[in-house]
This record gives C-alpha cells, sequence and structure tokens, in this order.
C-alpha cells in the first residue's frame, strides 16, 4: 500500500491529505495545510473534495486529476474512509 496525496486549495491555503487505499478506501493518515508537500508539488497531485456529515465527520472522499479552478468532481474516484473523525482531528 503506497501513501498517496491530494489537495484542495482554500483561498490562499493548500489542505493537503495523505492516505492509503486500503480493500478500496481510504484510510485517511493525515490532513493540514501545514503539509509543504501540498504547496510544492499541488499542480501534480489529485485534487481532493472531502464529504463530511452534519458533525464535521468525515465519510468520503472524492479524488480527481487536477484541474485549475475545479468545481466539478463528477470525474473523480469517490472513496469512503476507513478511520472517519471530525474533519480537524487527522494531524
Amino acid at each position: 500500500m503506497t501513501t498517496q496525496y491530494a489537495t484542495e486549495r482554500l483561498i490562499d491555503s493548500v489542505w493537503t491529505m495523505e492516505f492509503k487505499v486500503v480493500d478500496g478506501k481510504a484510510e485517511i493518515l493525515s490532513f493540514n495545510r501545514t503539509n509543504q508537500k501540498g504547496y510544492d508539488e499541488e499542480t501534480q497531485l489529485p485534487q481532493l473534495r472531502v464529504h463530511e456529515d452534519e458533525k464535521r465527520i468525515v465519510r468520503k472522499i472524492t479524488i480527481a486529476p487536477f484541474e485549475h479552478y475545479r468545481k466539478d468532481f463528477s470525474d473523480g474516484k469517490v472513496l469512503e474512509v476507513l478511520n472517519p473523525k471530525h474533519i480537524f482531528s487527522y494531524e
């Protein structure tokens, strides 16, 4: 299982998710805006959309190829999260 990275740009911050795919599901290792890899390699990494429930627990993620100003993730791959937690608990 190879560690993968994907990013989500929010204003001037690049949030970077480090994860592994295990049995077709995402195991999130970290998600923060301090991972320098996301800033340095943003255009080479896939883009990320995080799906949270009403309590801000991450349930799914969508990964899609990088595209400037992406709004549509219909071509992305949706992965259920193996270790759902509050969005800010993946440090």
